[in-house]
């Protein structure tokens, strides 16, 4: 018996199945605007850079993780209860009078000076403030690309956390110098140092080369854990964000 001759077809299927599998990825800038406020904070919108690198299985599904640097804040107010030394105007106050004849007649002469009138006075007054975060979120998402000539299109889905790197707080104040504060209520609680997240998202993708594109990609987020630290600001806030970014196919 003559030996069978492999399948040439057989060994080219196999291989361009192991070609399937590549690498992308994707580096982008993007806005979020959130879809809520409450009544004493406006959001921010944020600002974010990052890159995430996808993993495809085949032509069609990924799994994409990454690293995004973020840059938001939140407006708010506060309402200072203080004393201060007011001035209250002046009078002239006679200390000596002094009396000088002319003629037959006596005229007084009354020496003044100025006194300034100082009172101490209860204000309340608004000072506005502006905290603001530096944030790294990581997300996990699976997705599904559907492929075309220049244009491809695709759709995400999966979970994000966000940790808070640093932030600038800002010390509410009165206008004036030298006041007593009574009171203080501060109406811009603090964020909390992590928070999580759902991304639900697609996008559009031109190819500008074999293994280049730019991509356009909106998305939804929604916050399962509050933004804040103070239990009476607890939200769960949701928001929306638009992302511009460059796509790099790595070639096996």
């Amino acid at each position: 018996l003559l030996d069978k001759e492999p399948n040439p077809f057989k060994m080219i299927a196999n291989d361009k199945k192991k070609r399937e599998g590549h690498w992308e990825n994707n580096l982008f800038i993007s806005p979020e605007f959130s879809l809520n406020n409450l009544d004493s904070i406006s959001i921010s919108n944020s600002y974010t850079l990052g890159i995430e690198p996808s993993r495809f299985f085949n032509k069609h599904w990924f799994i994409r993780f990454g690293l995004n640097f973020s840059f938001t804040g939140d407006k708010g107010f506060a309402e200072i209860d203080y004393i201060s030394n007011d001035y209250m105007g002046s009078y002239d106050d006679v200390y000596d009078i002094t009396f000088d004849t002319i003629g037959e007649t006596i005229n007084p002469i009354y020496h003044t000076k100025t006194v300034e009138v100082w009172d101490s006075v209860r204000h309340i007054s608004i000072s506005e403030i502006n905290n603001r975060y530096l944030f790294t979120t990581i997300p996990a998402l699976v997705g599904y690309k559907g492929r075309e000539a220049k244009i491809n299109w695709y759709v995400y889905a999966g979970p994000a956390i966000g940790i808070q790197l640093y932030k600038w707080v800002d010390e509410p104040a009165a206008e004036i110098n030298n006041i007593e504060i009574i009171n203080l209520d501060n109406k811009l609680p603090l964020r909390s140092d992590v928070n999580y997240q759902l991304w639900l998202g697609g996008g559009l993708e031109y190819k500008i080369a074999s293994n280049a594109s730019i991509f356009l990609e909106p998305s939804y987020r929604y916050y399962f854990k509050s933004l804040y630290r103070d239990d009476a600001y607890k939200l769960n806030i949701s928001g929306l964000a638009l992302r511009l970014g460059f796509n790099y196919k790595i070639k096996h």
